[in-house]
């Protein structure tokens, strides 16, 4: 994302359909915050760590 690809073609890149990057990209990205000329501006950042632990909570959530 961060190099200008489409969802589109990291799916094909890593032979997966697109929902699936889509997915793992949603649960991967948190909100972050930093201070600009005295103003909070917020914008989404990808954390690989956050997307597998949202991961197995919900599978956790789900089997058990």
């Amino acid at each position: 994302m961060s190099e200008g690809l489409t969802l589109a073609e990291i799916a094909r890149r890593l032979g997966r359909h697109r929902s699936t990057i889509s997915r793992e990209i949603k649960r991967g990205t948190v909100r972050q915050v930093k201070q600009v000329n005295g103003k909070k501006v917020y914008y989404g950042q990808y954390f690989a760590e956050t997307a597998q632990n949202r991961y197995y909570k919900a599978k956790k959530l789900v089997t058990t």
